[in-house]
């Protein structure tokens, strides 16, 4: 952070960018690792990401973490085009670490819950390291605030 302009750095503008479009690439992947039985014998089905299980069985858990991504998506979006205000990068955090809680609990699903696939752990961390990223450019925010209220020094 410059002390003399008391702007925060651009970097977390081009990684909320990147964050916005892995976060709706990680949507059209499969999350968890399903089988289907055929005949006698258990094999992988690969399909199933977030938005076809949205189509198909809507559950609330679902609707609930496509409700998350889509505000998570919205506030890295905001957050890309230089927003400066404390409440951008909180509300990151707290959408990213909701929608890793979600993924990492997989609610609604029978007993045993699926696996994750390779997709699921992904977003996962991705959720963690965002949360971390926003909670670090929120202290800048908070920095920069602090900076900027306090008066001037008046020695002669």
């Amino acid at each position: 952070m410059s002390r003399s302009t008391g702007q925060v750095p651009e970097g977390y503008s081009r990684l909320y960018a990147a964050l916005a479009v892995l976060t709706i690439a990680v949507t059209f992947q499969p999350l968890f690792a399903r089988t289907v039985a055929v005949g006698s014998v258990e094999v992988a089905d690969p399909r199933r990401s977030m938005w076809e299980e949205l189509g198909t069985s809507a559950h609330e858990s679902t609707v609930a973490g496509v409700l998350l991504v889509l505000v998570l998506v919205a506030l890295l979006t905001a957050g890309a085009f230089g927003a400066r205000s404390i409440g951008i990068p909180i509300g990151i955090a707290v959408a990213s670490a909701l929608l890793s809680v979600l993924v990492s609990l997989r609610p609604g699903y029978a007993s045993p819950p699926p696996d994750l696939t390779s997709w699921g752990q992904v977003a996962i961390v991705m959720g963690i390291v965002t949360a971390v990223l926003s909670v670090a450019h929120a202290v800048h925010c908070g920095l920069r605030r602090g900076s900027s209220s306090t008066p001037p020094d008046a020695s002669p």
